[in-house]
């Protein structure tokens, strides 16, 4: 298949695969597409689909985010590759029809570099050819980020570095996206989205956000095991009080990574 999918994960998140998948199957029943779990040492399994974990492991001096993701796009043999977050939790059906509509398009236009679903922060506007989408052009704030998308395999893995965090992946892969010829585009509206979902929230920073917690509890009738994690409210005004992260050495020597990764 030209497609699969690829959930990325971690062992320390299994406590949230149970509701992710869980509504991943009711949002997303007739799912065709092969799903790999991107996690270092366990597995899980469902009734009526087929999940199949790729357990990869590095050694302290790879044990970043991207370095796992590298290996685990090239154990895939599929061309293009949805990928998803562990917690982004469906809140409604998936549009397969249009998802259906998206692959088409990259398998016969392999200009397209990746398909974000979710609104971009471009400034070029609505594409002649494909209205649904907007380009994200050279310097567009985030253009390359880690939210629902539909990847060329090839073009992915140009833009990853094994050393890099999510974070560092976005803001570092944005400014590496420039020098290279493929096409960037994320969604033009935010109505009609093939995912819907709350951009990844119910866990923050290793934390249960429990103001997302409770507002997916409310709205999708389920229940979140919350044991074995610290919980937090109003994150995002609690992290306006924590300092500058320390500068060290490994600081530096990761700052200077960067730096060469852009050259």
């Amino acid at each position: 298949m030209s497609v699969s999918i690829l959930i990325n994960t971690c062992d320390k998140y299994e406590k949230i695969w149970p509701v992710f998948f869980k509504e991943f199957q009711r949002f997303w029943p007739k799912c065709e597409y092969k799903v790999y779990l991107n996690t270092e040492t366990k597995s899980y399994s469902c009734d009526g689909l087929d999940i199949n974990p790729l357990n990869i492991r590095t050694d302290v001096r790879e044990a970043a985010w991207s370095g796992r993701l590298e290996d685990a796009l090239k154990r895939i043999d599929s061309e293009f590759i949805i990928t998803i977050l562990d917690d982004f939790i469906f809140e409604e059906q998936v549009d397969a029809d249009e998802l259906e509509k998206c692959v088409l398009r990259m398998e016969q236009d392999y200009s397209i570099g990746v398909v974000q679903f979710t609104c971009g922060k471009g400034t070029y506007g609505r594409c002649k050819n494909y209205p649904e989408w907007e380009e994200q052009m050279p310097g567009d704030k985030y253009r390359i980020n880690c939210q629902a998308a539909l990847w060329n395999k090839s073009y992915f893995l140009k833009l990853l570095r094994r050393f890099e965090s999510p974070w560092e992946f976005e803001k570092y892969g944005s400014f590496r996206s420039r020098r290279y010829k493929e096409k960037v585009y994320a969604w033009a509206s935010e109505e009609n989205y093939v995912f819907t979902y709350n951009w990844g929230k119910p866990i923050i920073g290793g934390k249960w956000n429990l103001d997302e917690v409770e507002r997916l509890e409310n709205k999708l009738g389920i229940k979140f095991d919350l044991s074995g994690r610290e919980c937090i409210r109003n994150y995002y005004e609690t992290i306006k009080l924590k300092g500058k992260p320390k500068r060290d050495l490994r600081w530096c020597i990761k700052k200077i990574s960067h730096i060469r990764s852009l050259i």
